[in-house]
């Protein structure tokens, strides 16, 4: 008896999930570059955009929020994942030495 050539062979079908998985891959990984280099290039680090946060940290406002307060806030940057660990001490040192 002959194979049904309409029915897919257990080959055909391995080869399109294996090509779904990597078209899924390559989608999700040029989706992901494309949201890093938008947050980039807009600077959505509030880092760059507050300037309670900015190093050295001046200002009124700086001068009036408490130090823990501030504090929290970058500790909240930090878990988000908008500041690096390095400038999250460099923030808390000079956070901690201006009181």
């Amino acid at each position: 008896m002959d194979p049904n050539p309409l029915v897919p062979s257990g080959a055909d079908v391995a080869f399109g999930v294996a090509v779904v998985i990597a078209t899924v891959v390559i989608v999700g990984a040029i989706l992901i570059g494309i949201v890093v280099a938008t947050r980039d290039a807009t600077g959505l680090s509030r880092s760059a955009r507050d300037p309670d946060l900015s190093l050295p940290a001046r200002g009124r406002a700086s001068r009036e929020r408490t130090p823990e307060a501030r504090l929290a806030e970058v500790f909240d940057l930090h878990r988000r994942g908008l500041i690096t660990g390095d400038e999250l001490g460099e923030l808390r040192r000079r956070i901690l030495g201006e009181h």
